[in-house]
């Protein structure tokens, strides 16, 4: 078990470091091995890039398509809508 830093883990893990910063600052729970020492962080070598919380069970997946396509259908409805007089 050796530590490295954070900059090191992001070259490892082709990650930017401010992006592995972000995450260490913000949700330090998804790393298992995180600690730091004085004003420096440090992580194990071994220790695997965490997925994304927020893709990983699949709900936002084509969510963004699925919703302009729906707006769009909705529009054209108003669109072919004849007024009644």
């Amino acid at each position: 078990m050796a530590l490295i830093s954070i900059k090191e883990y992001a070259v490892k893990h082709g990650k930017d470091a401010s992006a592995i910063r972000h995450l260490v600052r913000y949700d330090p729970t998804r790393f298992q091995t995180l600690k730091k020492i004085g004003s420096f962080w440090v992580i194990d070598e071994d220790e695997p890039y965490p997925e994304n919380a927020n893709y990983r069970h699949g709900k936002y997946v084509g969510w963004y398509a699925e919703n302009r396509r729906k707006n769009a259908e909705k529009r054209r409805a108003e669109q072919n809508k004849t007024p009644s007089q």
